[in-house]
């Protein structure tokens, strides 16, 4: 997708939080990033100091976490734990456990939805 019809659709689906629409400038398009960096289409680099998750510890693209995610997606996507469950959720539960305070007996996952 070029950088012109991301934008258009951007403009046209999405809405950005703590974003004034009316007055905000386009947002800046990413096409890719490695490391610490962002890219935008030009090729233009931008150091990625507002990451999350992982990426501010590890880096965009780091191979490692790359190949367990590639891995796991081969397996399983996604379970909702409405009465359900999976080996890489319990396996990871008991490791946490064993690092945490000896008080704490369970864990509750959550996301933000998407």
């Amino acid at each position: 997708m070029i950088e012109k019809e991301i934008l258009e659709n951007d403009a046209s689906f999405i809405w950005h939080p703590l974003t004034q629409h009316k007055t905000a400038q386009a947002p800046l398009a990413i096409s890719h990033a490695k490391g610490n960096y962002l890219y935008d289409h030009e090729g233009k680099k931008y150091f990625d100091g507002i990451s999350s998750w992982y990426t501010c510890s590890y880096g965009h693209a780091n191979p490692s976490l790359t190949n367990a995610i590639k891995n796991q997606v081969d397996q399983l996507h996604h379970v909702v734990f409405a009465g359900m469950t999976h080996g890489p959720a319990a396996t990871l539960s008991k490791k946490l456990i064993g690092i945490l305070p000896h008080n704490q007996q369970k864990l509750f996952f959550s996301e933000n939805g998407s």
